[in-house]
Protein backbone atom coordinates (compact mmCIF):
# COMPACT_ATOMS: atom_id res chain seq x y z
CA UNK A 1 0.00 0.00 0.00
CA UNK A 2 1.71 3.60 -0.79
CA UNK A 3 -1.04 5.80 1.68
CA UNK A 4 0.67 7.04 4.82
CA UNK A 5 0.80 4.61 7.83
CA UNK A 6 -2.46 4.66 9.62
CA UNK A 7 -0.92 5.88 13.31
CA UNK A 8 0.82 8.73 12.22
CA UNK A 9 -2.70 10.42 10.35
CA UNK A 10 -4.37 10.15 13.56
CA UNK A 11 -1.63 11.14 16.10
CA UNK A 12 0.86 13.45 14.55
CA UNK A 13 2.33 15.19 17.34
CA UNK A 14 3.81 18.16 15.07
CA UNK A 15 0.12 18.97 13.57
CA UNK A 16 -1.49 18.49 16.86
CA UNK A 17 1.14 21.34 18.44
CA UNK A 18 0.49 23.49 15.20
CA UNK A 19 -3.13 23.19 16.08
CA UNK A 20 -2.58 23.87 19.70
CA UNK A 21 -0.95 27.04 18.48
CA UNK A 22 -3.19 28.60 16.43
CA UNK A 23 -6.22 27.98 18.91
CA UNK A 24 -4.83 29.79 21.95
CA UNK A 25 -2.39 32.43 20.36
CA UNK A 26 -5.58 34.72 19.72
CA UNK A 27 -6.94 34.35 23.05
CA UNK A 28 -3.56 35.39 25.20
CA UNK A 29 -2.24 37.84 23.30
CA UNK A 30 -4.66 40.27 22.36
CA UNK A 31 -7.03 39.88 25.32
CA UNK A 32 -3.73 40.68 27.30
CA UNK A 33 -2.48 44.25 26.28
CA UNK A 34 -6.23 45.12 26.44
CA UNK A 35 -6.78 44.23 30.05
CA UNK A 36 -3.94 46.29 31.19
CA UNK A 37 -6.02 49.04 30.31
CA UNK A 38 -9.33 48.68 30.77
CA UNK A 39 -8.94 48.22 34.44
CA UNK A 40 -7.57 51.43 35.12
CA UNK A 41 -10.23 52.90 33.07
CA UNK A 42 -12.07 51.69 35.35
CA UNK A 43 -10.55 52.30 38.31
CA UNK A 44 -9.85 56.15 37.01
CA UNK A 45 -13.32 56.70 36.78
CA UNK A 46 -14.30 54.94 40.31
CA UNK A 47 -11.68 56.95 41.62
CA UNK A 48 -12.97 60.26 39.99
CA UNK A 49 -16.53 59.48 41.50
CA UNK A 50 -15.46 58.52 44.85
CA UNK A 51 -13.50 61.91 45.27
CA UNK A 52 -16.25 63.79 44.31
CA UNK A 53 -18.88 61.86 46.17
CA UNK A 54 -16.35 63.04 49.47
CA UNK A 55 -16.17 66.20 48.53
CA UNK A 56 -19.54 66.95 48.39
CA UNK A 57 -20.34 65.43 51.66
CA UNK A 58 -17.35 67.17 53.24
CA UNK A 59 -19.30 70.48 51.58
CA UNK A 60 -21.94 69.75 52.91
CA UNK A 61 -20.98 69.49 56.32
CA UNK A 62 -18.86 72.86 56.08
CA UNK A 63 -21.97 74.81 55.24
CA UNK A 64 -23.52 73.09 57.92
CA UNK A 65 -20.84 74.25 60.11
CA UNK A 66 -20.48 77.69 59.21
CA UNK A 67 -24.56 78.12 59.13
CA UNK A 68 -24.43 76.92 63.01
CA UNK A 69 -21.31 79.37 63.75
CA UNK A 70 -23.59 81.88 62.58
CA UNK A 71 -26.43 81.25 64.60
CA UNK A 72 -24.37 81.11 67.64
CA UNK A 73 -23.30 84.75 66.85
CA UNK A 74 -26.49 85.85 66.26
CA UNK A 75 -27.76 84.48 69.70
CA UNK A 76 -24.83 86.27 71.36
CA UNK A 77 -25.52 89.24 69.51
CA UNK A 78 -28.88 89.35 70.24
CA UNK A 79 -28.54 88.58 74.14
CA UNK A 80 -25.95 91.26 74.66
CA UNK A 81 -27.86 93.87 73.29
CA UNK A 82 -31.01 92.89 75.36
CA UNK A 83 -29.42 92.73 78.15
CA UNK A 84 -27.83 96.30 77.94
CA UNK A 85 -31.52 97.62 76.56
CA UNK A 86 -33.07 96.12 79.80
CA UNK A 87 -29.79 97.90 81.87
CA UNK A 88 -31.21 101.40 80.23
CA UNK A 89 -34.49 100.94 81.08
CA UNK A 90 -33.38 100.26 84.67
CA UNK A 91 -31.79 103.38 84.48
CA UNK A 92 -34.94 105.26 83.37
CA UNK A 93 -37.16 103.72 86.17
CA UNK A 94 -34.68 104.83 88.21
CA UNK A 95 -35.37 108.08 87.25
CA UNK A 96 -39.07 107.69 86.67
CA UNK A 97 -38.64 106.79 90.89
CA UNK A 98 -36.77 110.13 91.29
CA UNK A 99 -39.01 112.03 90.10
CA UNK A 100 -42.32 110.09 92.04
CA UNK A 101 -40.30 110.75 95.50
CA UNK A 102 -39.52 113.95 94.73
CA UNK A 103 -42.04 116.52 94.72
CA UNK A 104 -40.51 118.64 92.44
CA UNK A 105 -37.19 118.26 90.80
CA UNK A 106 -35.07 120.89 89.87
CA UNK A 107 -32.68 120.88 87.01
CA UNK A 108 -29.85 121.13 89.33
CA UNK A 109 -31.03 118.08 91.06
CA UNK A 110 -31.42 116.17 87.86
CA UNK A 111 -27.94 116.80 86.60
CA UNK A 112 -26.32 115.59 89.58
CA UNK A 113 -28.68 112.63 89.86
CA UNK A 114 -27.60 111.70 85.79
CA UNK A 115 -23.89 112.30 86.58
CA UNK A 116 -23.79 109.85 89.77
CA UNK A 117 -25.51 107.20 87.58
CA UNK A 118 -21.70 107.22 85.75
CA UNK A 119 -23.65 106.38 82.49
CA UNK A 120 -20.88 107.35 80.47
CA UNK A 121 -18.78 104.59 82.11
CA UNK A 122 -21.96 102.16 83.01
CA UNK A 123 -23.47 102.28 79.63
CA UNK A 124 -21.19 103.64 77.00
CA UNK A 125 -23.23 104.77 73.71
CA UNK A 126 -26.10 106.24 74.93
CA UNK A 127 -26.94 110.05 73.99
CA UNK A 128 -28.38 111.32 77.20
CA UNK A 129 -31.03 110.96 80.05
CA UNK A 130 -33.91 113.35 80.05
CA UNK A 131 -37.34 114.37 81.23
CA UNK A 132 -40.42 115.49 79.39
CA UNK A 133 -43.59 117.13 81.07
CA UNK A 134 -46.59 116.72 79.91
CA UNK A 135 -48.26 120.06 79.60
CA UNK A 136 -52.30 121.03 79.01
CA UNK A 137 -52.80 123.36 76.82
CA UNK A 138 -54.13 125.76 78.98
CA UNK A 139 -50.93 126.13 81.13
CA UNK A 140 -48.32 125.81 78.63
CA UNK A 141 -48.11 130.09 78.52
CA UNK A 142 -47.42 129.71 82.37
CA UNK A 143 -45.13 126.59 81.16
CA UNK A 144 -42.95 128.58 79.07
CA UNK A 145 -42.37 131.72 81.55
CA UNK A 146 -41.39 129.65 84.44
CA UNK A 147 -38.82 127.98 81.97
CA UNK A 148 -37.71 131.58 81.11
CA UNK A 149 -37.53 132.69 84.58
CA UNK A 150 -34.57 129.96 85.03
CA UNK A 151 -32.48 131.90 82.46
CA UNK A 152 -33.76 130.74 79.49
CA UNK A 153 -34.88 133.73 78.09
CA UNK A 154 -35.72 132.06 74.11
CA UNK A 155 -37.16 129.32 75.51
CA UNK A 156 -40.30 127.76 73.65
CA UNK A 157 -42.45 124.76 73.07
CA UNK A 158 -42.15 123.71 69.79
CA UNK A 159 -42.64 122.78 66.79
CA UNK A 160 -45.38 125.57 67.18
CA UNK A 161 -49.32 125.14 66.79
CA UNK A 162 -52.61 124.12 68.44
CA UNK A 163 -52.85 120.73 69.71
CA UNK A 164 -54.77 118.75 72.07
CA UNK A 165 -51.86 118.30 74.31
CA UNK A 166 -48.53 119.25 74.61
CA UNK A 167 -45.08 117.66 75.65
CA UNK A 168 -41.69 119.62 75.97
CA UNK A 169 -38.26 118.24 76.89
CA UNK A 170 -37.38 120.32 79.94
CA UNK A 171 -34.39 118.34 81.32
CA UNK A 172 -31.91 116.31 79.81
CA UNK A 173 -27.72 115.70 80.39
CA UNK A 174 -25.66 116.16 79.40
CA UNK A 175 -27.65 119.28 78.72
CA UNK A 176 -24.40 120.18 75.97
CA UNK A 177 -23.39 119.64 72.42
CA UNK A 178 -26.32 118.42 70.13
CA UNK A 179 -28.55 118.15 73.56
CA UNK A 180 -29.40 121.32 72.91
CA UNK A 181 -30.81 121.45 70.03
CA UNK A 182 -33.62 119.62 71.56
CA UNK A 183 -34.76 122.07 74.50
CA UNK A 184 -38.55 122.85 74.71
CA UNK A 185 -39.20 120.56 71.67
CA UNK A 186 -42.93 118.43 71.86
CA UNK A 187 -42.01 114.91 71.10
CA UNK A 188 -46.02 113.78 71.33
CA UNK A 189 -46.17 115.76 68.25
CA UNK A 190 -44.64 113.14 66.16
CA UNK A 191 -46.72 110.27 65.44
CA UNK A 192 -43.68 107.78 65.56
CA UNK A 193 -42.60 108.92 69.03
CA UNK A 194 -46.32 109.43 70.06
CA UNK A 195 -47.09 106.11 69.78
CA UNK A 196 -44.36 104.71 71.78
CA UNK A 197 -45.06 107.59 74.46
CA UNK A 198 -48.49 106.35 74.79
CA UNK A 199 -47.89 102.55 74.79
CA UNK A 200 -45.62 103.36 77.87
CA UNK A 201 -48.25 105.59 79.50
CA UNK A 202 -50.86 102.96 78.79
CA UNK A 203 -48.85 99.71 79.90
CA UNK A 204 -46.62 101.46 82.63
CA UNK A 205 -43.86 99.94 80.67
CA UNK A 206 -40.34 101.06 79.06
CA UNK A 207 -41.32 101.59 75.64
CA UNK A 208 -38.78 102.14 72.15
CA UNK A 209 -39.95 103.99 69.26
CA UNK A 210 -39.91 103.29 65.68
CA UNK A 211 -36.92 104.62 63.30
CA UNK A 212 -36.76 108.21 64.04
CA UNK A 213 -34.17 111.07 62.95
CA UNK A 214 -33.09 112.46 66.96
CA UNK A 215 -33.84 116.43 66.63
CA UNK A 216 -29.76 116.31 67.62
CA UNK A 217 -28.97 115.14 64.39
CA UNK A 218 -26.74 117.74 62.52
CA UNK A 219 -25.08 118.25 58.98
CA UNK A 220 -22.38 115.80 59.74
CA UNK A 221 -22.41 112.18 60.57
CA UNK A 222 -26.06 111.63 60.49
CA UNK A 223 -27.37 108.17 61.99
CA UNK A 224 -30.99 106.46 62.46
CA UNK A 225 -32.25 107.10 65.76
CA UNK A 226 -34.24 105.58 68.57
CA UNK A 227 -36.13 106.75 71.51
CA UNK A 228 -36.80 104.59 74.88
CA UNK A 229 -39.87 105.85 77.27
CA UNK A 230 -40.74 105.32 80.89
CA UNK A 231 -43.84 107.20 82.43
CA UNK A 232 -43.64 108.96 85.25
CA UNK A 233 -47.02 109.31 87.51
CA UNK A 234 -48.05 111.40 90.31
CA UNK A 235 -47.51 109.49 93.90
CA UNK A 236 -50.25 110.70 95.22
CA UNK A 237 -52.67 109.14 92.36
CA UNK A 238 -53.82 105.68 91.59
CA UNK A 239 -52.19 104.32 88.31
CA UNK A 240 -53.51 100.37 87.89
CA UNK A 241 -55.56 100.57 84.62
CA UNK A 242 -54.67 102.70 81.32
CA UNK A 243 -57.44 104.86 82.21
CA UNK A 244 -55.92 105.54 85.60
CA UNK A 245 -52.60 105.94 84.02
CA UNK A 246 -53.41 108.53 81.41
CA UNK A 247 -54.80 111.12 84.15
CA UNK A 248 -51.44 110.43 87.28
CA UNK A 249 -49.08 110.83 84.05
CA UNK A 250 -46.91 113.75 84.58
CA UNK A 251 -44.34 113.53 81.76
CA UNK A 252 -41.99 110.69 80.70
CA UNK A 253 -37.78 109.81 81.83
CA UNK A 254 -36.62 109.20 78.49
CA UNK A 255 -33.24 108.43 76.50
CA UNK A 256 -32.30 109.08 72.75
CA UNK A 257 -30.13 106.93 70.67
CA UNK A 258 -28.19 107.52 68.11
CA UNK A 259 -27.88 103.51 66.47
CA UNK A 260 -24.35 103.32 65.53
CA UNK A 261 -23.02 104.95 68.66
CA UNK A 262 -25.45 102.66 71.02
CA UNK A 263 -24.66 99.41 68.53
CA UNK A 264 -20.49 100.74 69.41
CA UNK A 265 -21.28 100.90 73.29
CA UNK A 266 -23.22 97.47 73.25
CA UNK A 267 -20.86 95.67 71.01
CA UNK A 268 -17.67 96.70 71.95
CA UNK A 269 -15.16 95.23 69.24
CA UNK A 270 -17.65 92.78 68.43
CA UNK A 271 -18.11 93.54 64.90
CA UNK A 272 -15.71 96.66 64.27
CA UNK A 273 -12.83 95.19 63.05
CA UNK A 274 -12.09 93.42 60.02
CA UNK A 275 -11.08 90.42 62.05
CA UNK A 276 -14.81 89.26 62.13
CA UNK A 277 -16.21 87.68 59.58
CA UNK A 278 -19.72 88.45 60.15
CA UNK A 279 -21.88 91.59 59.28
CA UNK A 280 -24.74 92.86 61.38
CA UNK A 281 -27.50 95.00 59.88
CA UNK A 282 -30.79 95.58 62.66
CA UNK A 283 -33.95 96.37 61.33
CA UNK A 284 -36.89 98.48 62.80
CA UNK A 285 -39.28 96.05 62.71
CA UNK A 286 -40.15 91.92 61.70
CA UNK A 287 -39.11 92.25 57.84
CA UNK A 288 -35.99 93.67 56.60
CA UNK A 289 -36.76 96.58 53.93
CA UNK A 290 -33.89 98.65 53.35
CA UNK A 291 -35.91 102.03 54.36
CA UNK A 292 -36.22 100.32 58.42
CA UNK A 293 -32.47 99.68 58.18
CA UNK A 294 -31.23 100.97 62.00
CA UNK A 295 -28.04 99.83 62.18
CA UNK A 296 -25.80 98.03 59.82
CA UNK A 297 -21.96 97.73 61.13
CA UNK A 298 -20.60 97.84 57.65
CA UNK A 299 -22.47 100.99 56.59
CA UNK A 300 -20.06 102.19 53.68
CA UNK A 301 -20.70 98.62 51.73
CA UNK A 302 -23.84 97.91 49.91
CA UNK A 303 -26.49 95.77 51.66
CA UNK A 304 -27.16 93.36 48.98
CA UNK A 305 -29.27 90.66 49.31
CA UNK A 306 -27.94 87.23 50.75
CA UNK A 307 -28.86 83.90 50.09
CA UNK A 308 -30.88 82.61 52.63
CA UNK A 309 -27.96 79.88 53.91
CA UNK A 310 -25.47 82.89 54.25
CA UNK A 311 -27.44 84.80 56.84
CA UNK A 312 -29.47 84.05 60.51
CA UNK A 313 -32.73 86.28 61.41
CA UNK A 314 -33.54 86.77 64.91
CA UNK A 315 -35.81 89.01 66.46
CA UNK A 316 -35.09 91.16 69.39
CA UNK A 317 -38.45 91.81 71.57
CA UNK A 318 -38.38 94.75 74.08
CA UNK A 319 -42.09 95.21 75.19
CA UNK A 320 -43.69 95.16 72.14
CA UNK A 321 -41.13 96.42 69.66
CA UNK A 322 -39.20 94.08 67.29
CA UNK A 323 -35.91 94.92 66.23
CA UNK A 324 -35.16 92.01 62.94
CA UNK A 325 -31.00 90.86 63.87
CA UNK A 326 -29.79 89.66 60.57
CA UNK A 327 -26.35 88.44 60.58
CA UNK A 328 -24.59 87.59 57.04
CA UNK A 329 -21.46 86.28 56.28
CA UNK A 330 -18.68 89.07 55.40
CA UNK A 331 -16.77 89.48 52.66
CA UNK A 332 -14.04 87.70 54.86
CA UNK A 333 -16.15 84.74 55.84
CA UNK A 334 -14.64 82.35 53.55
CA UNK A 335 -17.01 79.91 51.24
CA UNK A 336 -17.66 76.75 51.99
CA UNK A 337 -15.83 75.63 48.94
CA UNK A 338 -12.99 77.26 49.53
CA UNK A 339 -12.44 75.36 53.59
CA UNK A 340 -9.44 73.67 53.78
CA UNK A 341 -11.61 70.26 54.55
CA UNK A 342 -12.87 70.24 51.18
CA UNK A 343 -9.80 71.68 49.12
CA UNK A 344 -8.39 68.69 51.10
CA UNK A 345 -10.56 66.40 50.14
CA UNK A 346 -11.16 67.11 46.52
CA UNK A 347 -7.03 67.90 45.83
CA UNK A 348 -5.51 65.93 48.02
CA UNK A 349 -4.76 63.22 45.54
CA UNK A 350 -4.30 65.73 42.55
CA UNK A 351 -0.70 65.49 42.97
CA UNK A 352 -0.30 61.79 42.09
CA UNK A 353 -1.63 59.84 38.72
CA UNK A 354 -5.04 58.64 38.61
CA UNK A 355 -4.05 55.32 38.20
CA UNK A 356 -0.20 53.91 37.75
CA UNK A 357 -0.90 50.37 38.71
CA UNK A 358 -0.39 48.53 41.63
CA UNK A 359 3.36 49.01 41.52
CA UNK A 360 3.33 52.90 41.31
CA UNK A 361 3.76 55.09 44.87
CA UNK A 362 3.72 58.41 46.08
CA UNK A 363 6.05 61.05 45.28
CA UNK A 364 8.37 62.06 48.13
CA UNK A 365 6.78 64.62 50.06
CA UNK A 366 3.22 64.78 48.23
CA UNK A 367 0.01 65.69 50.15
CA UNK A 368 -0.53 62.30 49.29
CA UNK A 369 1.95 60.56 50.54
CA UNK A 370 3.19 62.83 53.48
CA UNK A 371 6.75 63.82 54.11
CA UNK A 372 7.54 59.88 55.00
CA UNK A 373 6.52 58.30 51.63
CA UNK A 374 3.93 56.22 53.17
CA UNK A 375 0.44 56.60 50.59
CA UNK A 376 -2.49 57.75 51.99
CA UNK A 377 -4.73 55.96 53.17
CA UNK A 378 -7.30 56.65 50.10
CA UNK A 379 -4.37 56.49 47.89
CA UNK A 380 -3.82 52.43 49.25
CA UNK A 381 -7.23 51.76 49.28
CA UNK A 382 -7.09 53.16 44.86
CA UNK A 383 -4.20 50.38 44.30
CA UNK A 384 -5.67 47.85 45.96
CA UNK A 385 -8.74 48.10 43.94
CA UNK A 386 -7.02 48.46 40.93
CA UNK A 387 -4.81 45.31 42.07
CA UNK A 388 -8.16 43.25 42.42
CA UNK A 389 -9.73 44.63 38.76
CA UNK A 390 -6.40 43.48 37.10
CA UNK A 391 -6.32 40.70 38.88
CA UNK A 392 -9.76 38.71 37.74
CA UNK A 393 -8.45 39.87 34.05
CA UNK A 394 -5.45 37.90 33.86
CA UNK A 395 -5.90 34.31 31.68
Amino acid sequence: MNGPPAGRGRHDPLATEMRTHATLAPMTLAPTHQGRRWPAGVTLVVSLTLSLLASLYTLSGVERDQRRELELIAAELAAKIQTRMRAHAQVLRSGAAHFAGSERVTRQEWRTFVARSRIDLNLPGIQGIGFAQLIPPADLRDHERAVRAEGFPAYHVWPVGERSVYSAIVYLEPFTGRNLRAFGYDMFADPPRREAMTRARDLDVAALSSKVLLVQETDEDIQAGTLMYVPVYRPNMPATTAAERQAALVGWVYSPYRMDDLMAGILDDWDLHETHRVRLAIFDGAGVAPERLLYDCREGEPLAETPAAGQVRVPVDFNGKVWTLRVSRAAAFPAAVTDPKVLLVAWGDADQPAVGGPDAGPEPGSLAGGATGRAHPRKRVRQQGAVALSARREP
